[in-house]
């Protein structure tokens, strides 16, 4: 692109009640910006994917940039980081998008992607992790990797007791703590010792309904365990939480005399 001044476009229009677009800028010196703390890591593949797109498409969307609240005639980019590293890994230059914000980068981001897409649950966790620095995330973080088990799984089992709209909403702003660390422990190691009987122990609609089992009073793993072995036709894989609850009730209760042994979800 010839033109190396500012492009002005759609001057005054918002995104969003908190974000007003400038204009556009062309950016033809990488120096010049500087990524917001918080975002998702780079992948590979991804770069590789974007950089060829740009290279044969140019840009489909813009990124979006902010001047920097810290650093004179800087950038900082809380959005498309990917699209950015892909252009200056090809050589590519870039138009960007200009924003004001009347919010912080970290809650401008959160905004320029849950409008644009929405964010996953390891895009949350990263935030948490990088611009929060929340201990607990870190420990989620931890238990993901060491698992491979579903993010959103296992935040709710480590927050059983809260209601499942205030743990998203917590963990999507950053701030979500534990406060079943011990029931999510177990949980995670009964499911892989019924692993072995149930394949399907480890997915997350089973361990949002295993979790319910669990958490009650009386529970014996020793015994789910022996039903699991003596009634190998009563178990099943089933769509929701809550049928997968109904079949463990069952399986755990199916034959038994002793009345101490009943457990009732």
């Amino acid at each position: 692109m010839a033109n190396t001044e500012m492009l002005w476009k759609d001057r005054g229009i918002k995104i969003h009640p908190n974000v007003k677009i400038i204009g556009q800028v062309y950016i033809d010196d990488f120096s010049k910006l500087v990524p917001a703390e918080g975002q998702r890591p780079l992948t590979a593949n991804g770069l590789k994917g974007v950089g060829d797109s740009i290279r044969d498409n140019g840009f489909l969307t813009t990124p979006t940039i902010a001047r920097c609240p810290k650093r004179k005639g800087m950038y900082i980019y809380p959005d498309g980081k990917t699209r950015i590293h892909g252009a200056i890994k090809n050589n590519i230059d870039i138009v960007c998008t200009l924003v004001e914000p009347d919010c912080s980068i970290n809650e401008l981001m959160i905004i320029l992607n849950t409008t644009q897409y929405s964010w996953n649950a390891e895009a949350y966790l990263n935030n948490g992790i990088v611009f929060h620095g929340n201990e607990d995330m870190v420990f989620l973080n931890t238990v993901y990797e060491d698992t491979g088990l579903s993010l959103t799984a296992l935040y709710e089992i480590y927050s059983y007791d809260l209601s499942a709209a205030r743990v998203k909403d917590s963990f999507e702003k950053g701030t979500w703590r534990h406060s079943t660390k011990n029931l999510g422990n177990r949980v995670i190691k009964y499911a892989d010792e019924l692993n072995e009987y149930m394949p399907f122990s480890r997915k997350a609609r089973f361990l949002l309904g295993f979790v319910s089992c669990v958490n009650k009073t009386g529970y014996s793993q020793k015994h789910m365990v022996s039903q699991c072995k003596r009634f190998p036709s009563h178990i099943h894989n089933v769509d929701s939480p809550p049928e997968h609850r109904k079949m463990l009730n069952f399986l755990y209760n199916h034959c038994c005399v002793d009345e101490e042994q009943l457990y009732l979800i």
